[in-house]
């Protein structure tokens, strides 16, 4: 399930940001326009669900890669050193932890690179890897106010997850709401 919402993110979000649009433009939002993600570019909106599971692969053996070298390295010379087995567990941990935080410096390009790709693809008609490239630069021109918006979401997705997920019902549609409302300021002109 979590593969197939991956692929198909940027299906979903067109949904959503082309009925946000519709809202903004005609003030004539349909229920079914929730789903015109599916009918609007969807092979391009796939594409982009494609890349991004392939960066996230990409990723997750970096960060692999870097848990085994600097774990294996610190725990091997810990152990040899010390002659004491939890060193290995001590360096294979400090290793967990290092890679952990190559994989979340790679995410942030990652997330911009596709931040606005659904909405550049699903209302303005582009290729995936031009919208990718668009948005990457437009977060990149924005990196604070992005950065910001990121740590706000998360702070309040943390905050929706102890009502036991009831405040996504309240969450959802204002992150989407806002997310339509930052691709218009920053993508459009007027």
């Amino acid at each position: 399930l979590n593969f197939v919402l991956s692929l198909g993110f940027g299906v979903i979000i067109a949904g959503f940001v082309i009925s946000a649009h519709e809202l903004d433009e005609n003030q004539n939002l349909q229920f079914a326009d929730l789903f015109a993600g599916f009918q609007r570019h969807v092979g391009q909106l796939l594409l982009l669900g494609v890349l991004y599971l392939v960066a996230i692969f990409v990723l997750i053996l970096i960060s692999a890669a870097v848990i085994l070298i600097f774990g294996g390295m610190s725990g091997g010379l810990g152990a040899l050193m010390h002659g004491d087995s939890s060193a290995w567990g001590a360096g294979m941990l400090l290793g967990v932890l290092l890679g952990c935080l190559v994989f979340l410096a790679l995410i942030v390009p990652v997330a911009m690179a596709i931040w606005f790709a659904p909405a550049l693809i699903a209302l303005n008609g582009m290729s995936a890897i031009d919208a990718m490239k668009l948005s990457f630069k437009a977060c990149w021109v924005n990196i604070i106010p992005f950065l910001v918006y990121g740590l706000v979401l998360i702070g309040l997705s943390l905050l929706a997850l102890l009502t036991l997920g009831l405040g996504y019902i309240v969450l959802l549609p204002v992150m989407y709401i806002s997310y339509y409302t930052s691709y218009r300021e920053v993508l459009t002109v007027g």
